[in-house]
């Protein structure tokens, strides 16, 4: 008997976010409270796709001065 085991079942979100893209047409990827934008980054440049448009939102002033520079 085989068992599969989905690649991200070590709580890997990000993977698990680019396996759950593939199952269905979308046409963006949202983060609220995505600080400088690092795990869009991640989503992206692992195979996310181009195709998606990323958009990230962050609430704090902190995360927002790290995101313009």
């Amino acid at each position: 008997m085989t068992i599969l085991v989905p690649f991200y079942t070590k709580t890997n979100f990000i993977d698990f976010i680019i396996d759950a893209l593939s199952f269905d047409e979308y046409d963006s990827v949202v983060e609220l409270g995505c600080g400088y934008g690092q795990n869009l980054f991640k989503i992206f440049y692992n195979g996310g796709g181009v195709n998606l448009r990323y958009f990230g939102g962050e609430f704090t002033s902190s995360g927002v001065e790290m995101a313009k520079n």
